[in-house]
């Protein structure tokens, strides 16, 4: 829900728009199948409303190629319009930054990213929403997705209680896949554009907003909040993100009515406080605030697109997601050699007291037949708490494959057909923790 862009960092940071060559490239993905997630939206939304309700996957799809895509856009303006040499740099630096905080606060930037991950979950469980990112909320501190009924969140929790822990922290999850994204598009297409500026912003306000949660301005937000927003539908589904995933966390089978009448007499208190928390639970909010600066721990948010070893390119990310039953720590190694393309992730899922190890092996693009038929897949092999249990030690294990065919029908357009398949566990980016089953369709424009 709440937004803090970092504006003045960005001002520090020297920028080079300039050196692009014959290696930049352009990338658009877009995914219009989704089953069975489309399956689900169709059962709450028209047709045209479901294109305003896409999937986690198709919504990572749309906000990376929009960042690509501004990059490229950006990279083919003629700066020489501005005659003084020493206006000139300020100047494409300047567009530029306009640019990316613009982004920001409209359509298919890394604000509405996260909306629609929160909302993707919502959507998959049959409850409709609204993401206030499409209302152009410019330079709002608070953005919501409104326009859920309270009924609707007590049964959601009452039903998937672990679901409704992981609707808290979605938002996140998916600004963290992009920053992977935008890695990906560095290291293995060769795009020399500085993806480091959205990253270094992405990690700078997630650290931030998690931080924040257990702070007295958060308790301060909360009840003003609760001041002026008498009519339940203009509320947000949960306030402060992570003050309402660390109680959940702690209690998942509390029922919801438990929190109590709203302060208006409207409904139900659904924002939860600070002082909502034990001292325990905010230590441990507080303790996942300093954690999320592990997201920083990577030479691509120094603008170092890779590292020769031999004959093999190397780069290396550490993530720090937060998850339905604790958090996942990983570090993702980026190789490139000859014609191979893979990244190698090391997992430590961790509930309160228990580490589970994982371990992720994606390979992207290998070509199969002449340079016009692909695979890529992404396989993981996990083990996680037992149910997504807070507390146990016992786990369960867990097998995630997604596998795509891509085929060239024209020299600058490629259809691509996949199945994802997953046993029961926690997947960034896939919206069930159930078992799943999904077929996507997808097109992309590369030149």
């Amino acid at each position: 829900m709440k937004k803090i862009i970092l504006i003045a960092i960005t001002l520090i940071i020297n920028l080079h728009l300039n050196g692009q060559n014959d290696t930049t490239k352009l990338i658009i993905n877009l995914t219009p199948l989704d089953y069975k997630y489309q399956l689900q939206a169709s059962k709450i939304y028209s047709p045209a409303e479901t294109f305003f309700s896409p999937s986690m996957q198709q919504s990572l799809d749309i906000t990376t190629s929009t960042y690509n895509l501004t990059f490229y856009t950006l990279d083919q303006i003629n700066w020489d319009f501005v005659r003084n040499p020493i206006l000139r740099p300020l100047a494409q630096t300047m567009g530029f930054y306009t640019v990316i905080i613009g982004l920001t606060f409209f359509p298919f930037g890394d604000s509405w990213l996260h909306e629609e991950f929160h909302r993707s979950i919502l959507t998959y469980h049959q409850i409709k929403s609204h993401d206030q990112v499409y209302d152009f909320p410019i330079f709002s501190e608070l953005i919501s997705v409104n326009n859920v009924q309270d009924t609707d969140l007590v049964s959601f929790k009452a039903n998937y209680p672990h679901d409704f822990i992981r609707l808290h922290e979605a938002g996140i999850e998916g600004e963290y896949l992009l920053i992977n994204r935008l890695n990906e598009l560095s290291f293995f297409n060769g795009q020399n554009y500085p993806y480091f500026i959205p990253g270094l912003l992405i990690a700078l306000n997630d650290f931030y907003y998690v931080w924040f949660c257990h702070t007295l301005e958060a308790e301060n937000i909360t009840n003003q909040l609760n001041q002026t927003e008498i009519n339940i539908l203009d509320r947000d589904f949960t306030g402060l993100d992570f003050t309402a995933w660390v109680y959940d966390l702690f209690r998942p089978d509390e029922p919801y009515t438990d929190r109590g009448i709203h302060p208006s007499g409207q409904g139900i208190d659904r924002y939860r406080k600070p002082s909502d928390l034990t001292g325990e639970e905010l230590a441990y909010l507080k303790r996942q605030g300093y954690m999320q600066l592990i997201n920083f721990l990577s030479p691509f948010l120094l603008n170092v697109k890779g590292f020769n070893i031999g004959q093999t390119r190397y780069n290396f990310a550490f993530r720090y997601f937060l998850t339905s039953f604790g958090t996942d720590l990983a570090i993702y190694n980026y190789l490139q050699h000859n014609k191979l393309n893979l990244v190698i992730g090391t997992h430590l899922y961790k509930n309160y007291y228990n580490v589970f190890p994982g371990l992720e092996i994606h390979f992207m693009d290998y070509n199969l037949w002449s340079n016009k038929l692909f695979v890529s897949s992404d396989i993981q092999v996990f083990t996680q708490p037992k149910d997504f249990n807070f507390t146990t030690a016992s786990l369960m294990f867990g097998l995630s494959t997604n596998t795509q065919i891509s085929i060239k029908i024209h020299k600058h357009i490629h259809i691509r057909l996949g199945i994802l398949a997953k046993s029961k566990g926690w997947v960034p980016g896939v919206v069930q923790q159930d078992k799943a089953f999904n077929i996507l369709a997808s097109i992309s424009y590369r030149h």
